[in-house]
């Protein structure tokens, strides 16, 4: 029995021993997890103090500010644990040479990286905000003809108004010397309720999500970001662009290295799809950048659909803005057009060319208090063709056309001036075209019938016809009217009391070049036909001298030549030649000055008289030979003037 108890026994204390260790070792366990949250609530008690007290005083804001250019303020902020901060009313703005912008959150709860706080790099790992406003703005030389489009720049406080630039700009800080702030700010998501670039503004609902980082001066780096813009209106100033506005935009920076990146090379490392649906807008606000090409004023409903994809610059295929005005008005102080027009931009295909192209299938015209009928235009088309798709190199000009079909008049009453009387209507056409090498050709076609034009003292009336066709080599500025010609028919003229019997002319130029830049200059010959120079008698001689001259001289259809050439205010026309019946006038004429200088002379059979023209004053001399004008005209060309 002794024996048998002895190990029971043993087995037993062991097990009491075991019990009592355990029960020791968990209350050593329970002492020190004591301990430990006893110090981590303590800890935790003066984070919450000095963390707190930090947010309420300004050393925060304090600290932004002393770095040039940056300032922040907010309302009130809190933090419960370590590295999450709730924040309220939040503003940061900051400036540099060229801009100014502001970002503002009416509340956020940021996740801060507290440990790389002492490397000077704030690194948010979350930030969740709500009510999130967004203004930017260039600064500017001057204001000028800008005002209306500077006038919806956005206010940013604690910034002038206008945003003049001031100073120079800053160097980049040496290498040696960088002692900047790195600003690395991830998974965030924020409800948008403002964003104002320049002189647009949005105003409604969307979400911004996205990462980023910025080295200043180093480096900028967007990992995904977008913008999706759920609804609001987009304005200009008071000007509505759109009521209702939508879509997604989405960025992509992979990596910019600043020092390298100037003006348009920023393109070279952006990767950007927009798509965007503006319903409801007016275009009242083409104003703000027309307003410099005359007084007319500009509104009509418009509709805009945008969908692009930029790629380091390259604008991809498929990318294509489009609008449809219904109707574009254009007001100005004579008178008022409206049309349905459609315009769209883009890359349609692989080719690496740009393309408009511009369509108005009827054009309007109104004018107040006027009592005819209005001109209209049918079939108003033009495209355009831009070589290249790379933003960041030059693009340039290509193929081109431009055409309306027919224009119409019913009464030309509708265009006449007070004091001016004009009847009758009108018919035209145009259209041109600019080839890839440069070149143009075009055409051009105007008709009147019983068309009467009357002011003052002077009438005319008749039926005209016009035709004009051109041409331009690609390596020549000058322009070839290979077709230029007028036709009167049933034309009358009248002059105070006295009238012209019925006549009929021609006019045709050959060989005209016209320079339209560069000293813009014409030159040509010009052909006139009349069929009866007697039936313009009336109106350069008295009724008893008019059948003598007739008679005398045996006046038939007149026919006239000249060589022509007009620059810059001056008129020369050489070797004047016009014969109708026995008559003939030979003569040059040359305005360099203020007035002509002239010399003509004025055959019938064997009897010539020579006509000059000097320094307002003519000289009439009769019998001359048959060599005066050879003579006299190289005498009055080179002639100074008095004084």
């Amino acid at each position: 029995m002794r024996a048998s108890a002895s190990p029971e026994s043993a087995e037993r204390f062991l097990n009491t021993l075991r019990r009592t260790a355990a029960r020791l070792r968990a209350l050593d366990l329970a002492k020190v997890l004591a301990g430990v949250a006893a110090v981590l609530f303590c800890l935790q008690l003066l984070y919450l103090a000095a963390a707190n007290l930090v947010l309420r005083s300004q050393l925060i804001q304090n600290a932004v500010g002393a770095s040039e250019g940056f300032a922040l303020e907010f309302s009130s902020a809190y933090s419960l644990w370590p590295g999450h901060v709730h924040v309220e009313d939040v503003s940061l703005r900051i400036e540099d040479y060229n801009i100014q912008f502001e970002v503002a959150l009416a509340a956020a709860d940021v996740d801060i990286a507290i440990s790389e706080l002492p490397f000077k790099k704030f690194h948010a790992t979350k930030l969740r905000g709500e009510g999130t406003r967004f203004r930017m703005r260039h600064k500017l030389i001057v204001v000028g003809e800008d005002a209306e489009r500077v006038a919806a720049y956005p206010p940013i406080k604690g910034f002038a108004d206008p945003p003049y630039f001031v100073g120079v700009p800053s160097p980049s800080t040496p290498p040696e010397d960088y002692d900047l702030w790195e600003v690395r700010i991830q998974d965030v998501v924020a409800r948008v309720s403002e964003l104002w670039v320049m002189e647009y503004r949005f105003q409604g609902q969307g979400v911004a999500a996205g990462s980023f980082v910025v080295q200043p001066e180093r480096w900028v780096q967007v990992e995904p970001a977008s913008l999706d813009l759920e609804r609001g209106t987009f304005k200009l100033g008071e000007h509505l662009v759109a009521a209702k506005m939508s879509g997604r935009i989405v960025c992509d920076i992979p990596d910019m290295r600043v020092p390298e990146t100037e003006g348009v090379q920023v393109l070279r490392d952006v990767l950007a799809r927009v798509r965007l649906e503006l319903r409801g807008g007016n275009l009242e606000f083409l104003q703000a950048y027309l307003a410099r090409f005359g007084s007319a004023r500009y509104s009509g409903a418009a509709d805009w659909h945008v969908d692009l994809d930029l790629a380091r610059g390259v604008l991809q295929p498929g990318s294509k803005v489009e609008i449809r005005a219904l109707p574009l008005t254009v007001r100005h102080s004579f008178a008022t057009l409206s049309a349905d027009t459609m315009l769209s931009f883009g890359r349609p295909d692989e080719a690496p060319e740009l393309s408009i192209a511009l369509s108005a299938p009827r054009v309007n015209a109104e004018r107040k208090q006027v009592d005819a009928p209005s001109p209209s235009a049918a079939g108003v088309a033009g495209s355009l063709k831009i070589r290249g798709a790379d933003f960041k190199q030059e693009l340039s000009l290509g193929a081109a056309q431009v055409a309306v079909q027919d224009v119409r008049a019913p009464s030309l009453a509708w265009f006449a001036e007070p004091g001016t009387q004009l009847s009758g209507s009108a018919q035209a056409s145009f259209e041109a075209a600019r080839g890839e090498d440069s070149s143009l050709t075009g055409s051009a076609r105007l008709r009147l019938s019983a068309a009467s034009f009357a002011r003052q003292a002077f009438g005319a009336s008749g039926d005209l016809h016009g035709e004009l066709g051109f041409a331009r080599s690609g390596s020549s500025e000058a322009l070839e009217l290979h077709k230029a010609t007028v036709e009167l028919t049933n034309a009358l003229l009248r002059s105070g009391e006295d009238r012209s019997k019925p006549f009929a002319a021609r006019l045709d130029a050959s060989g005209l070049r016209v320079k339209p830049t560069g000293g813009a200059n014409a030159r040509g010959q010009l052909r006139l036909h009349v069929s009866s120079a007697e039936a313009l008698l009336p109106l350069v001689m008295g009724s008893p001298l008019r059948g003598v001259t007739s008679t005398a001289l045996d006046l038939e259809g007149l026919d006239a030549r000249a060589a022509v050439q007009v620059s810059a205010g001056k008129l020369d026309v050489q070797v004047v030649d016009a014969t109708s019946g026995n008559l003939r006038l030979k003569g040059y004429l040359s305005k360099r000055e203020r007035q002509p200088r002239g010399a003509f002379m004025l055959s019938s059979g064997p009897l010539n008289v020579g006509v000059t023209l000097s320094d307002g004053e003519t000289e009439v001399s009769p019998f001359v030979g048959d060599d005066w004008l050879a003579s006299a005209w190289p005498r009055i060309a080179r002639a100074k003037s008095p004084g």
